[in-house]
This record gives C-alpha cells, sequence and structure tokens, in this order.
C-alpha cells in the first residue's frame, strides 16, 4: 500500500499531557471547545463550549479566540488572534497543546 506523503506531511496538534497528537492541521477551520460537534471536543470545565478556531491557509496557520470566558493563551500571552507557528503552546482554559511540524519520515514512524 502506497503512502501518499503529501497528505502525511503537515502541522500536528499535540496534547501536552499525554503527548498524543488529536490533530492533523488541514486547509480550512478547525474548532475547538466543550461541545461535542467541534473537531476538538475537550472535556475541561475551564473550556468554553465553542472556546476557539483555527484557520489554515496554504502553509499558514492562525487561532482566534472566540469571546471565551477563561481566555485562549499562546506561549503564556492572552490573544484575541495570533498567527501559529510551530512549537507555539496553545493553552484553552486548563488545557494545553503544542504546535508540531513534522517531515514526512517523522511522520509515518
Amino acid at each position: 500500500m502506497a503512502v501518499d506523503l503529501e497528505k502525511v506531511v503537515g502541522v500536528y496538534l499535540k496534547d501536552m499531557k499525554n503527548q498524543a497528537v488529536v490533530a492533523v492541521l488541514r486547509q480550512g477551520v478547525f474548532s475547538m471547545g466543550r461541545a461535542i460537534d467541534n473537531d476538538l471536543a475537550i472535556s475541561d470545565p475551564t473550556v468554553s463550549s465553542y472556546h476557539a478556531k483555527i484557520y489554515t491557509y496554504l502553509t499558514a496557520s492562525y487561532i482566534e479566540d472566540l469571546d471565551s470566558t477563561n481566555g485562549t493563551f499562546i506561549d503564556g500571552k492572552r490573544i484575541k488572534k495570533h498567527v501559529l507557528k510551530p512549537g507555539a503552546v496553545i493553552k484553552l482554559g486548563g488545557y494545553q497543546l503544542q504546535l508540531e511540524e513534522r517531515r514526512a519520515e517523522e511522520a509515518i514512524s
């Protein structure tokens, strides 16, 4: 079975607690929050139902806080909108994620 490397290379969201990849960011919008209809549903009472969205176009991604109660933080700073770079730590309420870029050979193994 052949692997489509173009689909494997990308930007990953990694849960900081258990180090597991929770999502691969593709073109378009990725929603996060406590409600189950989000792309990433986070079971944490400090996370708003519709907390934040990540928009990805071409090779760029940015995050937008959706007027959440406890805010969205990037590397410890509260943001409303922010361009994301690999290595950034995203905090939504008590939940933390890290943005990670992987090459094809790393993503396959």
